[in-house]
């Protein structure tokens, strides 16, 4: 039975989803959406070259969207902000090491970025604290792994992983709460499964997590699950083993995940939205390619990249009404 850390193998999705959107061209060069034009979905940029792995909207900032590539071969990345609506790019950080992860804090004026291998701009590697705004930056986890704030902004959700020796296992998940002004740690959740977590979002009150994860790793079955960070108990949302990379909605109420499927040996990627107690969940009609969403900071657009490219999505047009009030028609 192969078994991958959860760190490894989120940094493998992201990288194969990379390859997808890889081309010649340059940020900001025009280029004509391969993607079927739906209502309510718009166009903002090209993909670029290196393309983007991720993208994250400002919680506060409707003008900015933080924007991770990555160079396969060079190991080369880049973080970048971009304006949805000048298009305008706003270089943060470039350097020849593999950043895994990256996310704001609640006031936009941070940004938690993890890197993998020690760079110059970031000696050790580990978790970073960026400002947004003048790009200081310090280190503040020796170990690489996802991380997202908490509404206060004063504590941070880390994700990692670590060798372990057991029956069932080699490597074991680990979730952390971090004060982020003494550094303090307090482990909320291990593992000595064989467990694979591809991704994870935390709520905006913190109470509780959503997990994308494979509970039997021979057949990389993926669902999501919630985790109580109170009693550590998890209970399973959904079911059909193609569930990945969840993102919860700016106010909690939503949460919206990429479900994963194949056309002959094209990989597609299709945006559901379910509620958090798992009783309802819809699909985004006639989108094929949807990787890595984010919520805008008022909770009604979300920006993904699609195969050529950034869109944005008005969920009240795609979707014909309004999903916190009615999300299951």
């Amino acid at each position: 039975m192969r078994i991958y850390g959860m760190v490894s193998k989120i940094l493998a999705l992201v990288l194969t989803s990379g390859l997808l959107f890889s081309c010649n061209t340059l940020h900001g060069t025009p280029q004509v959406p391969e993607a079927p034009q739906v209502p309510g979905v718009t166009y903002i940029t090209s993909k670029g070259n290196p393309a983007p792995t991720s993208i994250f909207w400002s919680p506060r900032d409707s003008a900015k969207i933080l924007v991770n590539t990555h160079q396969l071969m060079t190991r080369k990345s880049s973080i970048y902000i971009l304006d949805p609506i000048s298009k305008d790019e706003t270089m943060l950080v470039d350097t020849n090491g593999d950043i895994v992860a990256s996310a704001w804090s609640p006031d936009g004026k941070h940004i938690a970025l993890s890197v993998d291998g020690d760079t110059k701009e970031f000696p050790g590697g580990g978790l970073w604290v960026i400002n947004s705004e003048d790009n200081s930056r310090e280190n503040i986890f020796e170990k690489y792994g996802a991380a997202f704030w908490l509404q206060n902004g004063n504590k941070l959700v880390i994700l990692t992983d670590e060798e372990y020796a057991s029956a069932h296992n080699s490597r074991r998940i680990l979730i952390y709460l971090m004060d982020i002004q003494t550094k303090e740690l307090d482990l909320i959740y291990s593992n000595e499964e064989n467990v694979a977590i591809t991704g994870f979002s935390s709520s905006p009150d913190g109470k509780y997590l959503v997990l994308s994860l494979s509970l039997n790793d021979e057949d990389g079955a993926e669902d999501l699950y919630l985790l109580d960070v109170q009693t550590g108990t998890m209970s399973q949302l959904t079911h059909d083993g193609v569930s990945s990379f969840p993102i919860w909605s700016t106010h909690g109420e939503l949460i919206a995940y990429e479900k994963l499927s194949t056309i002959g040996s094209e990989l597609m990627s299709s945006l559901h939205i379910i509620l958090p107690d798992g009783s309802c969940d819809i699909e985004a009609q006639n989108l094929n390619y949807v990787f890595s969403p984010s919520w805008s900071p008022d909770g009604k657009e979300i920006a993904f990249i699609g195969k050529d490219g950034i869109y944005i999505m008005d969920t009240t047009i795609v979707f014909g009404r309004d999903i916190y009030e009615d999300l299951c028609p």
